[in-house]
């Protein structure tokens, strides 16, 4: 998934609606009703990344720890997850993660 495909499915699970990719909305922009606001930059930002954990449910959580054991280097514990790596594995624990750019 490219970056602003990831930003995107990560804002509307956290309950971001009306996220509209138009002509003339800057990248990493969108149109949520009538105004531009900026999508948090999940994949930079651990506040953001922060704000988006508070979405998952105890089970989620679990399945999120999993993601993240197998994504970082086994000597440091996933509490040390980048904010890229927290934004994969969110969407991946969501099953909302795909292949494609």
């Amino acid at each position: 998934m490219n970056p602003i495909k990831q930003r995107i499915a990560i804002a509307e699970a956290c309950g971001w609606h009306s996220i509209i990719k138009t002509k003339g909305v800057k990248k990493g922009q969108a149109i949520w009703p009538h105004t531009v606001v900026e999508l948090p930059d999940y994949l930079n930002d651990l506040n953001a990344c922060h704000e988006m954990e508070k979405a998952l449910n105890k089970k989620q959580w679990n399945d999120y720890g999993d993601y993240l054991e197998r994504m970082i280097d086994p000597v440091k514990n996933w509490i040390h997850a980048t904010a890229e790596q927290r934004s994969k594995a969110f969407l991946k624990t969501l099953n909302l993660w795909t292949n494609e750019s």
